[in-house]
């Protein structure tokens, strides 16, 4: 590790959050494979602006490394946070992470579940069927409608029973609404 990026490692532990701000900046201007772990450390930052900047340095930098820490941002209780977050994974996520994330829908947060479920819709990958198809049974109508345009993308909505007949009693229960 050089001195330059021990020295913003330093800074990036301070406690005035100016400094952290600076030193994520730098980092991301940095941009390279030995900044990866220190922009890691800044999403667990306690301020919101560090961990954003941190967000968008990992995305440029692209790195498969910092999938999993990025996959923890759903975690947040700011949107702003898991909402960078999804962006970012949206576009750094491959075939390569399908066990990764059916591991994390597993996690009992609503936000992650929600946010593994779209990105499964990029993948498009018939294994993570049995994974998905529990959420139709959901009590959060968030979930159930996320699994149904999930299977979607994946080409099962018509071949999943289960998902055409949560689709067909909402139906019905839309035209009861309209009468």
């Amino acid at each position: 590790m050089n001195n330059v990026l021990k020295y913003w490692l330093e800074v990036l532990r301070s406690p005035d959050v100016n400094e952290r701000i600076v030193a994520v900046k730098t980092l991301q201007h940095l941009g390279d494979d030995e900044t990866i772990h220190a922009l890691i450390v800044a999403l667990k930052d306690e301020n919101i602006s560090v961990q954003k900047i941190a967000i968008s340095a990992l995305w440029k930098i692209a790195n498969p490394v910092a999938i999993p820490p990025l996959i923890e941002c759903f975690n947040s209780v700011n949107v702003d946070i898991r909402t960078e977050a999804a962006s970012a994974l949206n576009e750094l996520v491959t075939q390569d992470e399908l066990l990764l994330l059916l591991d994390k829908l597993q996690n009992n947060d609503t936000n992650t579940q929600l946010n593994i479920l779209m990105l499964l819709r990029k993948i498009h990958d018939i294994q993570s069927l049995p994974e998905i198809l529990p959420f139709l049974k959901s009590d959060n109508p968030e979930l159930r409608e996320a699994a149904i345009t999930t299977l979607r993308y994946i080409n099962q909505l018509e071949k999943c029973p289960q998902a055409l007949n949560l689709i067909l009693m909402n139906q019905y229960l839309c035209a009861d609404l309209l009468l």
